[in-house]
């Protein structure tokens, strides 16, 4: 798995786009470096695209992992929204993994099919 991350300060936006085949080690790598970057700031929106990826070979496991990480981590991610883009093939996954977290943080997560959709959503008001 490879990643790119692109910040959009005046539009208080981080993407992150997700390439290959998903590991919980890759995300969490991804995750360790967003929060470490030093123009990270816990109220921004957050746009993860995995359109460019593979859920395949991703376990329960992995979503479990990925999930106690990102709550044991909670508060430097604030209270903004983060807006998770997958391909129809990875929504099953992708709705477990909002299922176990979203309980624990204070992070508003939602899932989309489009960007553009997702951009929708963040860029509105509230």
């Amino acid at each position: 798995m490879w990643y790119e991350t692109t910040f959009a300060p005046k539009e208080r936006l981080v993407t992150l786009t997700t390439h290959g085949d998903l590991t919980a080690e890759g995300l969490i790598e991804m995750l360790t470096k967003l929060l470490g970057d030093p123009r990270w700031e816990p109220r921004l929106n957050t746009l993860v695209d995995h359109r460019n990826s593979s859920p395949e070979n991703f376990s329960l496991n992995d979503l479990n992992q990925v999930s106690q990480w990102v709550v044991a981590h909670k508060e430097r991610f604030g209270h903004g929204r983060c807006a998770i883009v997958a391909p129809e093939g990875e929504m099953t996954k992708i709705s477990m993994w909002i299922i176990l977290t979203r309980p624990d943080i204070d992070l508003d997560l939602q899932m989309f099919q489009s960007s553009t959709a997702a951009r929708q959503w963040l860029d509105r008001p509230g």
